[in-house]
């Protein structure tokens, strides 16, 4: 298996594993917050659905102000 086809495997396996440990209130977190970015132009450019998950399952991240708070931190990316 090649280097990418690699790093999509890893990429997917830990999309995976973190999709598997969230909640019904979670869930609602991330949606709403895939919504609110969604059309954003930075989304799926700078930052992506794994940062939505990262931010909400490692960092209880739940609102907007706090996602863009979040991003500007971890990411360094002004939204």
């Amino acid at each position: 298996m090649g280097d990418f086809s690699r790093g999509i495997n890893e990429k997917e396996k830990a999309i995976h594993d973190l999709k598997s440990q969230i909640d019904v209130v979670q869930r609602i977190a991330i949606m709403n917050l895939k919504n609110s970015v969604y059309n954003h132009p930075l989304y799926r450019k700078k930052f992506f659905s794994v940062d939505i998950y990262n931010a909400v399952i490692n960092d209880k991240v739940n609102n907007d102000d706090d996602f863009r708070e979040w991003l500007l931190h971890n990411r360094e990316i002004r939204l």
